[in-house]
């Protein structure tokens, strides 16, 4: 899976989502932000009657992402 230039801003905007809410006051880490928005995610999976909800990132995991954010911090 090649998500090119498009994949690539969808994570900076993610990042850039992730500070505003450690910004907000919200929450204290990148971790929180991720776990809280992983928790929705379930959520809403069993409100669709169990229909499976599946995140395929090419090159790029979660924790690669909250470790870019801490460094960046």
């Amino acid at each position: 899976m090649s998500g090119g230039d498009g994949e690539f801003e969808s994570w900076r905007a993610s990042g850039e989502f992730i500070r505003n809410e450690i910004a907000s006051g919200r929450y204290g880490s990148p971790s929180e932000v991720v776990r809280d928005a992983l928790r929705e995610l379930k959520k809403r999976k069993y409100k669709l009657g169990g229909t499976a909800v599946c995140i395929f990132v090419s090159n790029y995991s979660v924790q690669g992402l909250i470790q870019e954010l801490y460094n960046e911090g």
